[in-house]
């Protein structure tokens, strides 16, 4: 894993949990020490990495379908099924890179939330 995407999934493991880290992977562990020896640097990676692997982003179809489950969809010109509506639309994206197509939307419905 680049060092760029493990400090974001690193602060995105920890902001995912409460402030007594209850669950977490390093719960036990006192981080100010462990991300100072160089000695744990493949075992912190390879936990990040892990977790990164069990819990992934969800899409903005995801979301959406979580909220909406009975929301009109089509399938869209990739085959895929997309909403009836623009992500635009929703404030899921400010930029809307397909208006004048509906059937181009899958790539921003795709799109995993940050």
């Amino acid at each position: 894993m680049e060092a760029a995407k493990f400090l974001k999934e690193f602060n995105r493991m920890c902001l995912s949990y409460d402030s007594d880290c209850k669950g977490c992977p390093f719960e036990e562990e006192d981080l100010s020490c462990i991300l100072t020896e160089p000695e744990n640097a493949d075992s912190i990676a390879e936990t990040v990495e892990k977790w990164s692997k069990e819990h992934p982003l969800k899409t903005r179809m995801e979301d959406f379908l979580e909220k909406y489950p009975n929301a009109a969809t089509f399938k869209a010109s990739k085959g895929k099924e997309i909403p009836k509506v623009c992500c635009m639309s929703l404030g899921y994206t400010n930029k809307c890179y397909t208006r004048k197509n509906f059937s181009d939307c899958t790539a921003c419905w795709y799109e995993p939330l940050h």
